[in-house]
């Protein structure tokens, strides 16, 4: 990247960033007329191409997840939901940040595939979300190093398809419709797949989920919005070593 356009890259950044701080700023003291869905939606829409346009994929998948979270919050005016952008905006903004202050580095569009690894051919994780573009990035990356995947969209699903198939691994979404994350590992806690390792996503204060999530054999608990390659690293990690 030239300087001219790196400094343009840049400055847009730091614009997307200041518009998102206004936005945290309303969130924090519930000002819900002043937040209008269209404005943030398409700042971090913007953020988002201008991320991936510039090679950040990462961080420009996560910013068009939380671009889909805000526009779901905002149709059913579910105010619950709003609340819990908070976090998400300020871990976009946070990002941006990063980059800005020279913490993130770019990786080339075209190298960012996972390599296929033979450790983990064969091996089966159950993936359960609530949200379908969850799902979708982080099937998506899992079939990338070996990894074979089956998706459940809520927790009772997972435990009917954990009836009859065995996995070497489930990734659980921690507030979902009908059981929660750790009600489903509590399940399989008391059952004979109690050895299954269990990973937990959550939009929650990490710090409590873990104290309740160590008995029940969650080997780790991911903040969302998160990296996809950190999640998918950590679990390669376990079974790799």
């Amino acid at each position: 990247m030239n300087n001219d356009l790196k400094q343009n890259f840049l400055k847009q950044l730091q614009q997307h960033s200041d518009e998102l701080k206004s936005c945290e700023r309303f969130l924090k003291l519930q000002r819900y007329e002043n937040l209008r869905q269209n404005h943030m939606a398409m700042v971090v829409h913007k953020l988002a191409g201008l991320l991936l346009t510039f090679g950040y994929k990462e961080e420009g998948d996560i910013a068009q997840y939380v671009e889909i979270r805000i526009q779901k919050a905002f149709e059913k005016e579910n105010y619950v939901e709003i609340d819990k952008l908070l976090p998400l905006i300020s871990n976009v903004r946070q990002q941006c940040l990063d980059i800005i202050d020279g913490e993130s580095e770019a990786k080339p569009m075209m190298n960012y595939d996972y390599d296929l690894d033979d450790e983990l051919a064969g091996k089966k994780v159950l993936l359960v979300d609530d949200d379908p573009v969850i799902l979708t990035l982080m099937k998506s990356k899992m079939l990338q190093v070996g990894f074979e995947v089956t998706l459940a969209k809520d927790g009772q699903e997972a435990l009917n398809i954990l009836s009859k198939e065995s996995f070497d691994c489930v990734v659980l979404d921690q507030n979902m419709p009908h059981k929660t994350g750790l009600e489903v590992a509590q399940v399989l806690q008391g059952e004979r797949k109690a050895g299954v390792p269990i990973f937990l996503l959550t939009g929650y204060s990490v710090e409590e989920i873990e104290k309740l999530a160590i008995p029940v054999n969650v080997k780790h608990v991911f903040q969302k919005p998160f990296k996809l390659e950190l999640v998918v690293g950590k679990i390669k990690e376990y079974f790799t070593g």
